[in-house]
C-alpha cells in the first residue's frame, strides 16, 4: 500500500540504493502483538489498533516458534523485533515488482537492523563510505578480482584527515560563528544593532605580517536580527520526555513544536546532543510523546530535526505523500495507539512545499485520458489515490493553472484531507476529540525557508466528530461489523 509505494518511488523516482528495516528494542507493537497471540484472542478486531496487533500475531507465533516452550516474556518479544524486520524486508520482495527488479540488478539493497534504545546502537546494519568504495571495485572489476584472488593485490581502506589547507578557513568560520552567536541570543545586542547604536565587525589577526584582514559584518546579520531566541543552547536544558513526565496539554504540545521550528529555521537548535543517561531513561521509564506527527516520507523533511525534537518527545508516522491511502490501517492504528495508551494529546499532519508524491498525482490525474494505465505497481496506487484531491485542486485554481499551482493548492487540501480521513474512519479519535482530550491540526514545511505553517484544525472537523462511524476501506473484511 502506501509504504510500499512510497518505497518504489524512493527507490525508482528518486534512485535512493537502500532499503533499511530498523526495528527497535522494547518495542510496544510488537509486545502488544506478543501478548495478543499468547492470549490465544480470535475474535474480529474492534478498531484499527487492534488489527494491527493481530496482524502481529503471525510475527509472535514465528518468535515463539523458534524459541519453544518456556521462553520468557522479554525473550520472546526481543526475538519477534528481529523477526519482524525480516518480515518486513520479505513482504517487500514478495510484493513489489519493481524492487525484485532492482534487487535481481544489483542496484538495490535491503538490508535490516535493531536499534537498542539502552545503547544508540544498531546492531546488524550496514556500514558504507570507505567499504562501499572497496566493494564496487570488487564486484565491477575482473582484472582486480583475479589479482586478489591469486594473492598479488591487497585492498583495504582508510580515512584521510586533511589538515593544510583547512585551519586558516576555520578561524575564518569561528570569527562568524562568534559573532553569529551574539545576534542569535542575544535580544539587547539586537535591538542595540536594529537602531544603529552598535556595529559588530570581524576580523583576522596574521602572526607572520602583524596586519589585520578586515572581514565586515556577518553575512547572516540581516537573517539573525529576526531571530527571537534568548538563551544559549548551553543553558537550555536538555532532558527527554518520558512516561514520569506525564501528560502534556494539546496547546504546550503545539508551543514545543513551533519553538522547535523556529530553533531550527534560525540554525539554532539545542536537540542534538543524546547522551547515556538519556538513551537509558527512555528505555527504562517508557516514552510520552506530547505529539504524534504524520509527515511526508520525503528525506528533506526530517521530522525531529525540523521541530528541534529529542528522542521521545514525537510518535512519528511517514509515507510519501503525508497521507492515508491504500494502507491506511497501519496509520490508523498506530494513531490509537499514540493517543490511547501513550494519551499523546496532539495529532498534527505536515506536508511540505514540492511534494513529489502530490506532484506525480497532480501529472497522473491531468494526464489524458487515452494514455491513462491500469495500476500495476504499489506506487500506481498510491497516486490515483490522491486523484480526489488533486480534483478538488483543480476546482480551486484558475482554469490555465499549471501542474506546479495545481500541485502547490493540492500540498494544503492534502493536510486536510488526511485529518478529515482520521475523523471519518476512527471511533477512538473522535470520541477524544469530542470530549476535548485530543487536538488534530496541520501545517506545511516550506523546503526553501526550513519554517512551518502552522494551518490549524480542518475547516470540516465540528462536522465529522458528530458523525457515525465509518470503517477504513483497507479494514472493512478484517473489523467486525464492517
Amino acid at each position: 500500500g502506501s509504504m510500499v509505494g512510497s518505497l518504489e518511488f524512493c527507490t525508482g523516482k528518486l534512485g535512493s540504493r537502500l532499503i533499511l528495516v530498523l526495528g527497535h528494542t522494547q518495542c510496544g507493537a510488537i509486545a502488544g502483538a506478543t501478548a495478543t497471540q499468547q492470549a490465544g484472542e480470535s475474535r474480529a478486531p474492534g478498531s484499527a489498533l487492534e488489527g494491527l496487533l493481530q496482524g502481529l500475531a503471525s510475527v509472535a507465533k514465528e518468535a515463539s516458534d523458534d524459541l519453544g516452550p518456556g521462553a520468557s516474556q522479554d525473550k520472546l518479544i526481543s526475538h519477534a523485533v528481529k523477526v519482524n524486520v525480516f518480515n518486513s524486508m520479505n513482504f517487500l520482495l514478495k510484493y513489489s515488482e519493481p524492487i525484485r527488479e532492482l534487487v535481481r540488478n544489483g542496484d538495490l539493497d535491503i538490508q535490516g537492523g535493531i536499534y537498542h534504545l539502552e545503547t544508540g546502537l544498531i546492531s546488524h546494519a550496514v556500514r558504507v563510505n570507505v567499504f562501499n568504495s572497496m566493494n564496487f571495485l570488487l564486484k565491477y572489476s575482473e582484472p582486480i578480482r583475479e589479482l586478489v584472488r591469486k594473492g598479488d593485490l591487497d585492498i583495504q581502506g582508510g580515512i584521510y584527515h586533511l589538515e593544510t589547507g583547512l585551519i586558516s578557513h576555520a578561524v575564518r568560520v569561528n570569527v562568524f560563528n562568534s559573532m553569529n552567536f551574539l545576534l542569535k541570543y542575544s535580544e539587547p545586542i539586537r535591538e542595540l544593532v536594529r537602531k544603529g547604536d552598535l556595529d559588530i565587525q570581524g576580523g583576522i589577526y596574521h602572526l607572520e605580517t602583524g596586519r589585520v584582514e578586515f572581514l565586515g559584518r556577518s553575512p547572516r546579520q540581516t537573517e539573525l536580527l529576526s531571530s527571537k531566541l534568548s538563551l544559549p543552547p548551553s543553558m537550555a536544558t536538555s532532558t527527554v520526555r518520558t512516561s514520569e513526565d506525564g501528560t502534556l496539554e494539546p496547546k504546550l504540545a503545539l508551543k514545543m513544536l513551533k519553538e522547535g521550528n523556529e530553533r531550527f529555521a534560525v540554525g539554532a537548535p539545542v536537540a542534538s546532543k543524546v547522551n547515556h543517561s538519556m538513551r537509558e531513561a527512555l528505555a527504562m521509564k517508557g516514552q510520552a510523546p506530547h505529539s504524534a506527527i504524520v509527515g511526508c516520507a520525503d528525506s528533506r523533511v526530517p521530522l525531529e530535526t525540523v521541530f528541534d525534537a529529542l528522542p521521545g518527545d514525537l510518535f512519528v508516522l511517514r509515507n510519501a505523500g503525508n497521507t492515508c491511502t491504500h494502507a491506511e490501517g497501519s496509520i490508523l492504528g498506530s494513531l490509537e495507539f499514540c493517543t490511547g495508551a501513550l494519551n499523546t494529546q496532539l495529532i498534527f499532519v505536515l506536508g511540505h512545499t514540492n511534494c513529489g508524491a502530490i506532484k506525480g498525482a497532480t501529472s497522473a490525474y491531468l494526464a489524458p485520458k487515452e494514455s491513462k494505465k491500469q495500476a500495476s505497481q504499489a506506487l500506481d496506487v498510491l497516486l490515483n489515490e490522491l486523484g480526489p484531491v488533486v480534483s478538488e485542486a483543480q476546482t480551486q485554481c484558475a482554469k490555465n493553472a499549471s501542474v506546479d499551482e495545481i500541485a502547490s493548492r493540492a500540498v494544503k487540501l492534502n493536510v486536510f484531507h488526511t485529518i478529515n480521513f482520521l475523523l471519518r474512519h476512527s471511533e477512538p479519535i473522535r470520541e477524544k476529540v469530542r470530549a476535548g482530550k485530543l487536538e488534530i491540526q496541520g501545517g506545511i514545511y516550506d523546503l526553501k525557508s526550513g519554517r512551518v505553517e502552522f494551518l490549524g484544525s480542518s475547516p470540516h472537523q465540528s462536522k465529522l466528530v458528530k458523525a457515525s462511524s465509518t470503517v477504513a476501506p483497507s479494514l472493512k473484511q478484517k473489523i467486525g461489523g464492517a
